[in-house]
């Protein structure tokens, strides 16, 4: 029986070293994985360099964009091309001073029928604002009654042109 209780003993002295020695692996390998961690991370910082970089390209992009689209005709011409001309409406050559007021009166309120009424060339800008101006210079000339019916007509149906617009501002009319 002492024999037996000694080998017992021993048996579990080996197997209490070799749950130590478990242990002291698990202890050794944790504080390694802490280190690996730790490099993890400062390799991911390294990587998040580089969008404030990728974000102020895009922001310069965008601005050089704007600015040569706002710029466009001023830098064609100081490079020596002819600049862009947008082709500015007139009512056609040889008409009445009344149909010139109708001619304005449809730019500044009513597109459809003007198009409808007069033949426009293609890529004339319409602009209401100053077709209402010339409206109001041809309004003081001697017109018809019928034209003045018709131009009134127009005028009390429809708001009067907006100016331009700009950001957060309410639109305003034009006077």
């Amino acid at each position: 029986m002492a024999d037996e209780n000694e080998n017992n003993l021993v048996q579990r002295g080996r197997e209490d070293r070799r749950t130590l020695e478990k242990m002291r692996r698990k202890l050794a390998t944790s504080g390694q994985m802490g280190k690996n961690d730790v490099i993890k991370l400062k390799k991911t910082k390294k990587g998040m360099r580089i969008w404030p970089a990728a974000i102020a390209a895009a922001a310069i992009l965008v601005g050089v964009n704007f600015m040569l689209n706002t710029q466009q005709d001023k830098i064609v011409g100081t490079i020596g091309g002819k600049a862009s001309q947008k082709a500015a409406l007139a009512p056609p050559a040889g008409t009445s001073l009344d149909d010139q007021a109708r001619f304005w009166a449809y730019a500044s309120y009513d597109i459809p029928k003007l198009k409808a009424k007069f033949k426009i060339p293609k890529g004339s800008v319409i602009d209401p604002v100053a077709a209402y101006a010339n409206l109001e210079k041809i309004l003081a000339d001697n017109l018809g009654v019928e034209v003045r019916k018709e131009i009134f007509t127009i005028q009390q149906s429809a708001p009067p042109p907006v100016l331009a617009k700009k950001i957060g501002a309410k639109p305003q009319a034009a006077e």
